[in-house]
């Protein structure tokens, strides 16, 4: 008895430190991030003076300056290079990041079901492969990558981009395969019973059994591939996104009214906001729970 009571005495104590730290870390995140928003309305010298305060008079006008001045040069046929504002460069990223999120996510999951479902022996080989894609660096294939993409005709394509993208990433290939893993046999059978064949099992029964970690997938790569700017740089030079649009506005752009940082701050903010309402728009389909069961 006394050793049950000290367990209990002691549980508290340990949810508390959780919870401080817990608490702690949230603060880490948002605080920047709120930092930054408040910032981005200040004015050079109220920021030099007041770092952490809040603003002395909010200067909305810092944001028509960033939609005026976010640029980033576009390759045009013939080699010109044409200045192209946040309206080319947004349709840009949509068609990016939604694409090459779409296509990857799909691989690997088409990769994991394989795996997963099936007894062939092969699968254990692409099992390995996968796993030692995540321990072998690839440092130094980007000339070799270049010039494939260049012989193949797929450099700065669109569908030669979402060809490339179309790869498996490890951990969301492990994700997968999980996931698939524990759903019970039953359901592929009964379907088998009815006639379905391999096709109508993948997407009618196992894609919507995994959708929660599908559509999760999908937002990780999603805000991935949003934040990539250097892909674009390279391979997309008639292409660019709100991304190397950013980093051209914070670190090759040098106009004098965007090179505080206030207003290299409204530009991170306005790479920011679609990434919040996506967020906002899919939480509780995301971050809800999901039942892989459903037999008695």
């Amino acid at each position: 008895m006394v050793q049950a009571n000290k367990k209990k005495s002691r549980l508290p104590v340990f949810e508390i430190i959780s919870f401080v730290f817990l608490l702690a870390y949230a603060v880490s995140l948002v605080f920047p991030l709120l930092w930054s928003l408040m910032t981005s309305f200040k004015g050079n010298i109220d920021y030099l003076t007041n770092g952490f305060g809040w603003p002395k008079k909010f200067l909305f006008e810092n944001y028509k300056t960033v939609f005026e001045y976010f640029q980033a040069p576009a390759r045009m046929p013939g080699g010109i290079d044409k200045k192209v504002g946040i309206g080319v460069m947004l349709v840009n990223s949509l068609w990016y990041a939604i694409g090459t999120s779409l296509v990857s996510t799909f691989a690997s999951f088409l990769v994991g079901y394989v795996v997963a479902r099936f007894r062939f022996k092969f699968c254990n080989v692409i099992y390995t492969i996968v796993i030692l894609q995540m321990i072998i660096p690839t440092v130094g294939t980007l000339p070799s990558e270049i010039r494939i993409a260049q012989s193949l005709n797929m450099y700065n394509t669109v569908y030669g981009m979402l060809f490339m993208k179309s790869y498996v990433t490890g951990l969301y290939f492990l994700s997968f395969y999980a996931a698939l893993k524990v759903i019970p046999k039953d359901f592929a059978e009964a379907a088998y019973l009815d006639g379905a064949g391999n096709f109508r099992v993948m997407f009618g029964i196992m894609l919507p059994m995994s959708s929660g970690v599908f559509f999760t997938i999908i937002l990780l790569s999603f805000i991935g591939f949003w934040n990539d700017y250097q892909t674009p740089l390279i391979y997309m030079p008639s292409y660019p996104t709100l991304a190397y649009g950013l980093w051209y506005y914070v670190n090759g752009a040098y106009e004098l009214k965007t090179s505080t940082v206030p207003m290299k701050l409204g530009g991170c903010m306005i790479m920011a906001v679609p990434l919040f309402a996506i967020f906002i728009a899919f939480q509780k389909k995301l971050l809800g729970n999901v039942s892989l069961g459903g037999l008695k």
